[in-house]
């Protein structure tokens, strides 16, 4: 006789009950896990494109500084020349402006290309101003610019970043008067 013959005959697994309640159980915590895990990517993905922008300004002071002259932060199609956008979230580029006609020239230097290119965050500046600039002093240029954060999927809550005349950005969640950040894209 084979050994085979006296082994015991009860197998063990998942009845079907249990089998339908795990998978009841998962997709329940699936439906809430998704969504929170949507949202912390989208924080992620804005605070990366806001500490970008906050730390090419604070470059582009430095430089200005450094070099004794002015330099220019503005949004680019091409990477070469500033655009007339107030639209930022694409390239930006960081060059030395000797001139002062805020243009890329053949003697200025290009000191940085950005790719920022943020998925689903929309930047924008301030209307009219085109173009951060900061002089041999550090301090910012013309009116104050503001820069705005929107999650265009409405996931997050917006958030900006203010420079002020002597130069200093900060990040705030409100713009410049304290007002409410307006994320309507005309």
């Amino acid at each position: 006789m084979s050994k085979l013959t006296h082994l015991p005959l009860t197998i063990s697994g998942f009845s079907l009950i249990e089998l339908i309640t795990s998978l009841s159980i998962a997709s329940i915590l699936l439906t809430i896990g998704i969504p929170s895990f949507q949202t912390l990517t989208q924080s992620s993905q804005m605070t990366g494109a806001v500490n970008t922008i906050v730390s090419h300004l604070n470059l582009a002071r430095s430089e200005a500084v450094k070099r004794g002259i002015d330099v220019v932060l503005c949004p680019s199609d091409d990477g070469v020349d500033c655009t007339s956008t107030m639209v930022w979230d694409k390239d930006i580029i960081l060059f030395t402006d000797k001139n002062g006609n805020r243009h890329v020239d053949p003697e200025e230097e290009l000191i940085r290309h950005i790719n920022l290119n943020p998925e689903s965050i929309r930047i924008t500046t301030t209307t009219g101003r085109r173009r951060a600039v900061y002089d041999l002093r550090g301090f910012s240029m013309g009116n104050n610019v503001s820069f705005t954060f929107c999650d265009t999927r409405n996931r997050v809550d917006p958030k900006a970043v203010i420079v002020s005349n002597t130069g200093r950005a900060r990040i705030s969640y409100t713009n410049s008067n304290g007002g409410s950040l307006d994320c309507n894209y005309n």
